[in-house]
C-alpha cells in the first residue's frame, strides 16, 4: 500500500457519500462494531437499524415460498420482473453468513430481476454462528435441487437456470455447480458472482490496502466472519466453504464475475476469475471502478453501483438465452 495514501479518495463521489450516511445510521455510528468484542445479535440489531426498505423497480410479483432444506423448512423469495422472464436465477445473498435474509437481499434482487429480465428466487439460508459451516451450503444446494424439479411450476424452462450470489453468496453459488458436477447432476446454464468470497486467504495485497475499516468492509471484519462460519482455519480449506481451494474449476458452467476495485477481496476475485478461464470456463468478468465491497447494497443511492449491477445482470441472461436457442 502506497504511504499515506487515502482510498477514500478513489471512491465514486456518490458511493463516499452514501457510505458517510450508511454509517451515521449506525446505532452510535458503528462504535460498538469492534470485531474484537462484537456478537453476532449486535451485528443484527445495527444493521437493522439502518436498513430502508425500496419499491423500485416495480415488480409484476414478489412472492414468498417455503423449501423443504436438510432438517429445516428454508424461507424463499420469488421475484418476477415486468415483461418476459427469460429464465431464473437462485440468488444466495450475502452478510457474512451471519447476516444474509430476504428483506436485506431484496433491492439487490429487484435490480437483478428488472435489469436481466429473469425471475429472482431468492434463498434465506440459515445463518452463523447459530448454524456454522456446512449449514449454508446445504441450505442452497436444497434450494437450487427445488429450482431444478420445480422449474415448470415456475414458469421457466429448466435449461434457462442460473445461480448466483454475491460476496459470500457468491461462494455458496459456485460450491453448489461444483456439487452438481461431482455428483454428475445437471449443471447451472450460467454463475452469477459479484465481489465473491472464494477463499479464507485473508494476506493478499488487497485485503492490507482496502480493509482498514474505511471502505465497509475491513480486514478484521472478514477474519470475524470468518471465525463465526468456521472457526477451524483447518476447515476452512474445505471447497463447499473455499471454492478457490478445489481440485478442478474445469467443469463450473461459463461464469459472469463482477467485481469492486475497492474492494478488499479484489485479488482473490481476480485470482479467481484467472483460474476459471485458465481451466477453460467462459468468464465475462467486469470490475466496477471506484466502488467498495458490498456496492450492490448502495444502488439505490449510487448510479455506478446500479449500472453495474444491471450489465452484469444483462450478460448473465444472455447466457441463459443462449441456451434455449
Amino acid at each position: 500500500m502506497p504511504e499515506g495514501e487515502d482510498v477514500k479518495a478513489l471512491l465514486d463521489p456518490a458511493a463516499a457519500k452514501a457510505i458517510e450516511d450508511w454509517v451515521q445510521k449506525l446505532p452510535g455510528g458503528g462504535a460498538q462494531l469492534n470485531p474484537a468484542t462484537l456478537d453476532a445479535p449486535t451485528l443484527r440489531q445495527a444493521m437493522a437499524a439502518r436498513h430502508e426498505p425500496v419499491d423500485h423497480p416495480a415488480m409484476a410479483s414478489i412472492e414468498d415460498l417455503q423449501v423443504q432444506g436438510t432438517g429445516s423448512i428454508l424461507d424463499c423469495r420469488l421475484y418476477r420482473p415486468m415483461g418476459p422472464c427469460d429464465g431464473l436465477l437462485v440468488w444466495n445473498p450475502g452478510g457474512g453468513w451471519v447476516l444474509g435474509g430476504l428483506d436485506r437481499a431484496d433491492a439487490i434482487c429487484r435490480q437483478l430481476a428488472d435489469g436481466g429480465g429473469c425471475c429472482v428466487l431468492s434463498v434465506a439460508y440459515r445463518l452463523a454462528p447459530e448454524h456454522r459451516f456446512p449449514a449454508a451450503f446445504y441450505d442452497a444446494a436444497s434450494v437450487w435441487r427445488f429450482a431444478q424439479s420445480h422449474a415448470s411450476e415456475l414458469g421457466v424452462d429448466v435449461r434457462q437456470l442460473a445461480i448466483g450470489g454475491d460476496s459470500v453468496g457468491g461462494a455458496l453459488a459456485a460450491s453448489v455447480c461444483l456439487m452438481a458436477a461431482l455428483d454428475e447432476a445437471p449443471l447451472p446454464a450460467g454463475l452469477l458472482q459479484l465481489y465473491p468470497v472464494v477463499d479464507a486467504d485473508l494476506d493478499r495485497p488487497s485485503l492490507h490496502r482496502f480493509g482498514r475499516g474505511d471502505l465497509l468492509l475491513s480486514r478484521a471484519m472478514m477474519g470475524w466472519f470468518w471465525d463465526q462460519y468456521q472457526p477451524d482455519h483447518a476447515l476452512r480449506r474445505d471447497w463447499r466453504a473455499s471454492p478457490l481451494m478445489a481440485p478442478n474449476l474445469g467443469s463450473l458452467p461459463p461464469a459472469t464475475i463482477l467485481l469492486a476495485q475497492l474492494d478488499p477481496l479484489v485479488d482473490s476475485g481476480l485470482e479467481w476469475a484467472h483460474r476459471l478461464r485458465e481451466e477453460g470456463v467462459p468468464v465475462e468478468l467486469q470490475v466496477a471502478q471506484g466502488l467498495p465491497h458490498a456496492f450492490g447494497e448502495l444502488w439505490p443511492q449510487v448510479a455506478s453501483a446500479r449500472d453495474a449491477l444491471r450489465r452484469a445482470a444483462k450478460a448473465m441472461t444472455a447466457r441463459l438465452e443462449a441456451k434455449q436457442a
